[in-house]
């Protein structure tokens, strides 16, 4: 599953609170790892999230970090492979995406 659009209530295997807890570690990973890879896992988390106001589109997030949208997406693969190792760390159980 890709975490573009927001996941349905049927969809979640965490409860609300659990779920923002892998987000904010996955951002923290993220950030750990690359800025640029910690922006993306930003943009990340107001899609998983729902409509988060001030989520700006991937065409923002290149020129902000001074790249590409494809290069954005490639790096939004990154964070989804991130966000699955985490949930997995966190929870034990496997990701939904």
């Amino acid at each position: 599953m890709l975490l573009e659009a927001p996941l349905t209530g049927d969809q979640f295997v965490l409860s609300e609170t659990e779920l923002r807890e892998v987000t904010q570690a996955t951002i923290a990973t993220c950030y750990a790892n690359s800025t640029h890879l910690g922006v993306v896992a930003d943009h990340w988390a107001g899609s998983i999230h729902g409509d988060t106001p001030g989520t700006p589109p991937l065409t923002a997030i290149a020129v902000l970090l001074g790249t590409t949208v494809n290069h954005i997406r490639d790096l939004l693969h990154d964070v989804r492979i991130v966000g699955r190792l985490v949930h997995e760390q966190e929870t034990g159980l496997p990701a939904p995406w």
